[in-house]
């Protein structure tokens, strides 16, 4: 009866509050038919609690010559490395974001034992980084592989056509680890990133991922031991499965042996990347980056090497973009993620050609944003510089994020800023207010914070194409963490006290949205509410929309 008469109470407020809702819901409805705007296609990811996240999904409109600013939010500034000691400057200049990278070869510097030592240094670093206010941006290092990787099997180097082979001879961020056609191998990267989640959780403002050497998506070099124009597709493994198994650039081809090569070759680079997407998903929900170096092979390109057998004479190969697979346009269209951000490690690239119809003349920048904005849906852009920069560098990396309609970039590097012989963090910090003016719009500091990310709602495909499907990289090495004088990793002895075994890798869940429904509006927009029932009170009702969408 008790209970009954509770009811009875509780049905006038209850009532009232579902009336006012529908009525907000209403008000949005007529305000969306009578406003003109851009119209996103895909539903919101939540209401996003990290700025990074709150960028990440903004839409655009680029054309091919002309790629605006997106004015609705304020841009996203980061820095590469930390030292720790210059934390407050840099949070009151506006940066928002730490570029922070891990090292396999740290984290698990024997197979199968994880170095707590590693860990426990990593952790308090990035408490220190998230008690200044600043969120991180994970670089996994997948590509700074263990030297026991290569005890593996007999086929974990690349090799190109002359017979080298690529050896990164234990040097950092070197990615001599064959994952590319060695698939035995990606099982220790996938539980590698398996656990460096378990240990250090997933509330990053994003991942950096490319598998290449400096982190990118690239082969190794195109110029190696003495030679030049190297392919990298001569290992016992990726031969069994080349199309042309012993044919080599440079040789005839009177059955097409050099478009079947090259096609295969670029494909094989794709599938890798596709493949880290995937991968990552299993353990983590955010935004995505995928780091695209150098400046990339052009439309036309391809048919001009081609028509000389890859024999090195074309302008792709000559600049090591075609050797290197860097093919923009194929694996940006194979992308079928839309958390998937686009990222340019070559931001202050010349930009003399932007205004040319000619795309071989484009920037990197330019190029990729215009490919980002023909993706359906739309996918967002950031990028970093090249290193070493000046002012006259850091100025044009802030023009063309405006320009092309960058959420922000990430600067390389830190101590290069308190070297005195580049950019300051001072000049840093004009640039940060002088753009940010110009946007009309706060940067990073004043969005919501990062938490967990959500996944789209059920009806949003995300697949990933099969190999048979694809279409026709900053990373440059991040600054690894300075250890203290007493932690160096590779040197300390691992105990059974502070050693873990490596769980083998499963499929983590990925958290979902909670108690989150989808009203179809006018323009096909979308209006995300989302009723938290963890923190439900009687007395109170969170209605909580999609900023981007208002």
């Amino acid at each position: 009866m008790r209970n009954v008469r509770l009811l009875q109470r509780l049905r006038l407020p209850l009532i009232v509050s579902i009336l006012v809702i529908l009525a907000f819901a209403a008000l949005l409805l007529v305000r969306g038919a009578l406003t003109p705007r851009t119209t996103p296609d895909l539903p919101s990811y939540g209401a996003g609690t990290g700025c990074f996240a709150a960028h990440s999904f903004a839409r655009r409109t680029v054309q091919p010559t002309s790629c605006p600013a997106n004015k609705r939010q304020g841009y996203y500034w980061a820095l590469i490395g930390d030292d720790g000691a210059h934390l407050a400057a840099e949070r009151r200049v506006g940066i928002v974001a730490k570029v922070i990278r891990l090292s396999w070869r740290e984290f698990a510097p024997h197979a199968g034992i994880i170095d707590q030592t590693y860990v426990g240094y990593m952790r308090s670093q990035f408490d220190r980084l998230r008690a200044a206010g600043f969120e991180i941006i994970l670089d996994p290092g997948i590509h700074d592989a263990p030297l026991w990787t290569h005890q593996h099997d007999g086929n974990t180097y690349y090799v190109d056509q002359y017979g080298d082979r690529y050896d990164g001879a234990g040097t950092i961020d070197s990615g001599d680890l064959n994952l590319i056609f060695n698939h035995t191998l990606r099982g220790l990267v996938t539980t590698y990133l398996h656990d460096i989640f378990v240990t250090f959780g997933t509330a990053f403002a994003g991942v950096r991922m490319g598998g290449g050497h400096w982190g990118e998506l690239t082969y190794p070099f195109a110029a190696y031991n003495g030679h030049t124009n190297c392919y990298w597709a001569f290992d016992r493994l990726a031969q069994a499965a080349s199309p042309v198994p012993g044919w080599r650039p440079g040789q005839a081809s009177p059955a097409g042996e050099a478009r079947r090569f090259l096609t295969w070759y670029l494909n094989e680079l794709t599938a890798y990347e596709l493949w880290q997407i995937t991968t990552i998903r299993h353990d983590y929900a955010g935004p995505l980056m995928i780091l695209y170096p150098s400046w990339g092979i052009r439309p036309g390109q391809e048919e001009e090497a081609i028509a000389d057998n890859l024999a090195g004479t074309s302008p792709a190969e000559a600049g090591g973009d075609l050797s290197l697979g860097v093919d923009y346009a194929r694996q940006i269209a194979a992308v079928a993620d839309p958390r998937v951000v686009v990222y340019t490690t070559w931001l202050d690239a010349p930009d003399d050609g932007d205004d040319s119809p000619n795309p071989q003349r484009w920037s990197p920048v330019k190029y990729l944003a215009h490919l980002a904005g023909a993706h359906h849906p739309s996918l967002s852009v950031f990028g970093e510089n090249t290193g070493q920069g000046h002012e006259a560098a850091l100025e044009l990396a802030a023009r063309q994020v405006q320009r092309y309609g960058l959420m922000g970039l990430a600067w390389y590097r830190e101590d290069e800023l308190f070297s005195g012989q580049y950019a300051s963090l001072d000049a840093y910090g004009r640039m940060i207010a002088s753009t940010n003016s110009t946007n009309k719009a706060e940067a990073g500091p004043s969005a919501s914070r990062m938490g967990t990310p959500t996944m789209p709602p059920a009806n949003t495909a995300i697949s990933t194409p099969s190999q048979t499907t694809l279409a026709t990289s900053v990373g440059a090495a991040i600054l690894s963490p300075t250890m203290p004088a007493t932690s160096t990793i590779m040197s300390n002895p691992i105990t059974t006290a502070t050693a873990t075994s490596i769980p083998t890798a499963t499929a983590t869940s990925i958290p979902t949205a909670t108690a989150t429904s989808a009203l179809s509006l006018t323009h096909q927009e979308w209006l995300i509410v989302t009723l938290d029932m963890s923190r439900w009170d009687l007395d109170k009702c969170a209605l909580r929309l999609d900023p981007l969408l208002i």
